[in-house]
């Protein structure tokens, strides 16, 4: 029995062919080098006895990280133009809320999850100009293969965590 397996780790993505045996063991190679390692770790696979499928497997495992908010994921890309923050929140949608296709208000909504101000109009023009976007269909638009190395491209730092003041352990008195 022949399946067909496409899964996306992170920005890395495998799509593999052929007997169950086939794909656990190039599913492990793959995940062996993005690191994802254990998530395939103690895997029963029986898929002619209906036990257990490795694809709903896989996704269950990947579904109890955490993923990034909004707001999280912008402030580690730091866009610096609103081109490079419509794309950012784009690839946002397409990894975190898996809607490869999108309107503005789409984006909007995001922007406003991330206390942002919203994404004008003129620079989804823009994007789609510069390869980043595609139109779709009538006002819906997806990420292009171009969008998705920019977003990747963008360093990912760290958000920033506030420190608490140190204190020199006076008090002041305000008394009279």
């Amino acid at each position: 029995m022949a399946g067909r397996v496409r899964f996306r780790f992170g920005d890395s993505e495998v799509e593999v062919e052929g007997d169950p045996k086939f794909i656990v063991k190039y599913l492990n190679k793959f995940f062996e080098r993005v690191g994802g390692g254990a998530l395939l770790r103690d895997v029963p696979v029986f898929y002619g006895g209906g036990k257990v499928d490795l694809p709903s497997q896989i996704a269950k495992e990947a579904k109890g990280k955490k993923a990034p908010s909004p707001a999280e994921f912008y402030l580690a890309k730091k866009p610096e133009s609103g081109t490079e923050t419509l794309v950012v929140f784009a690839k946002y949608l397409e990894d975190f809320r898996s809607q490869p296709e999108f309107k503005l208000t789409d984006i909007n909504k995001i922007a406003k999850e991330a206390k942002t101000k919203d994404i004008h109009s003129q620079y989804l023009t823009y994007a789609v100009k510069q390869g980043l976007v595609r139109p779709v269909g009538k006002g819906h638009y997806g990420l292009t293969l171009s969008g998705e190395s920019a977003v990747a491209a963008m360093p990912t730092k760290a958000p920033l965590r506030l420190r608490k003041r140190a204190t020199s352990g006076k008090t002041r008195s305000f008394a009279s």
